[in-house]
């Protein structure tokens, strides 16, 4: 699984302010570290740079991009969703506007607040993350019972019932899952 994250919003969530040089630094060891123990491939993107345009570079074995100070990391993350395939990436972000774009794609995105508790649970954070509540959205008054229940119980983004991806969000059928709620549990096991 590859995991796209929104660097200095994820970094932000747990600081809640701008963050510093070593408190970046922390921040990439811990993910190094969290990627090592779970195989997942990570892209951090991050606002800034050395520069004007934005570059890449490798760090800790992660993908390291800077959108530098022509744009912004929410646009260089526009552009890679679309390079990845839907079932293989996830994003990490709360921003609104990217997890929209992110659900456009029908491409997962992860509430800061549920991927911190994961990278905790596997002994990878400092005590500079603090809870929260992740948000649900449903765009639908369309009733499912079993997948509200699953919206109101998951911290997952991307669950918001929309009829404009029926692909995504086939009905149950005789007890089945939708394939929404197959790749949602996928996620949850595998971060």
């Amino acid at each position: 699984m590859k995991l796209l994250i929104d660097g200095h919003n994820l970094i932000r969530y747990g600081t809640g302010s701008v963050p510093t040089a070593q408190q970046v630094d922390a921040f990439l060891a811990r993910m190094a570290r969290y990627s090592r123990y779970t195989g997942h491939e990570i892209i951090i993107v991050f606002d800034g740079g050395e520069g004007l345009y934005p570059y890449e570079m490798v760090r800790r074995g992660m993908a390291i991009h800077y959108a530098g100070a022509r744009q912004t990391a929410d646009d260089v993350i526009k552009k890679l969703l679309p390079r990845y395939h839907k079932d293989e990436l996830v994003l990490i972000s709360n921003d609104r506007q990217l997890n929209a774009v992110a659900e456009q794609q029908s491409i997962i995105s992860v509430d800061p607040a549920f991927f911190m508790s994961r990278v905790r649970e596997k002994g990878m954070s400092t005590a500079t993350h603090k809870t929260a509540q992740s948000e649900i959205h449903k765009t639908s008054t369309e009733t499912n019972e079993e997948l509200d229940t699953l919206m109101h119980t998951s911290p997952m983004r991307g669950v918001a019932k929309s009829e404009t991806t029926e692909s995504l969000h086939d009905t149950l059928k005789d007890g089945k899952k939708t394939k929404l709620e197959r790749r949602l549990e996928a996620v949850i096991r595998k971060l």
